[in-house]
C-alpha cells in the first residue's frame, strides 16, 4: 500500500506540472469536444510508458544491486532537479494556464493527432514516465503497486482536468492556486528524493 500511495503522489506531481498537454486538455474539455477521448488518449499514454519505466527498465535493472543503486541516485538527482523547478515556479506567479475558449471546431481525426502530439513530441514525457518513474521503482517493494498508483494519479488527474474543466477553470487560471500546486509538488520531489537517497545508502 506504501508504494501505491508512493506511486500516486510522485506521478501526480510529474504530471500536474504546468505544460502543453494539460492547457490541451483543459481547452479541449472547455471547448466540449471529445473531452474523454482526449483525457483517455493521455491516460492510455501515461499507461503505456510508465509500464515500460517501471515493469521494464525498473523491474530489469533491480536485479542488479549496483544498477537499482545508480538509478536510484539518478533518480534522486532528477527528482532534486525537478523539485526546484517547482520551487522556482511557485515564485512566478504570472505562470498559469491560457484556458480561454474560443469557436473553433476541430474533426476527431485532427483532435486526435493534436493530442498524440502534444503528448508524444515532449521529451520530459519518456524522462518522466520511463527513466524517472524506472528509477524510483527499483526502491519498492511492490512494482506493480507501484505502477497502480502511477496508472490511477494518471486517471485521476485527467478526469478532474477534463471533466472538471468548466467549474474548475477559475482556480486554473490563478497564478495563486499553481503556486499551491508546485509547492506541493517541490514537497513531493524531494521527499522522494531523500527516500532513494536512504535506499542507495542501505537504511
Amino acid at each position: 500500500m506504501q508504494d501505491l500511495i508512493q506511486g500516486f503522489f510522485i506521478a501526480f506531481g510529474l504530471i500536474a506540472a504546468i505544460g502543453a498537454q494539460n492547457a490541451f486538455v483543459i481547452k479541449q474539455a472547455i471547448k466540449k469536444e471529445y473531452t474523454f477521448i482526449v483525457c483517455a488518449v493521455c491516460v492510455l499514454c501515461d499507461f503505456i510508458f510508465m509500464s515500460i519505466g517501471v515493469l521494464g527498465v525498473g523491474a530489469t535493472l533491480a536485479d542488479s544491486a549496483l544498477w537499482s543503486k545508480i538509478l536510484a541516485l539518478g533518480g534522486a538527482l532528477f527528482l532534486c532537479y525537478y523539485g526546484i523547478c517547482s520551487l522556482k515556479a511557485a515564485f512566478q506567479p504570472h505562470k498559469t494556464l491560457i484556458t480561454q475558449k474560443d469557436n473553433t471546431h476541430s474533426s476527431l481525426k485532427h483532435t486526435l493527432i493534436a493530442t498524440l502530439s502534444v503528448t508524444l513530441l515532449n521529451p520530459h514525457m519518456y524522462l518522466d514516465t520511463m527513466v524517472l518513474l524506472g528509477s524510483i521503482a527499483v526502491s519498492t517493494d511492490s512494482q506493480i503497486y507501484f505502477l497502480l498508483g502511477c496508472v490511477s494519479a494518471s486517471m485521476v488527474w485527467f478526469s478532474v482536468l477534463g471533466f472538471g474543466a468548466n467549474a474548475l477553470s477559475p482556480y486554473f487560471s490563478s497564478p495563486f492556486a499553481w503556486r499551491l500546486l508546485e509547492s506541493f509538488t517541490a514537497c513531493v520531489m524531494f521527499g522522494v528524493a531523500i527516500s532513494l537517497i536512504l535506499f542507495v545508502a542501505g537504511y
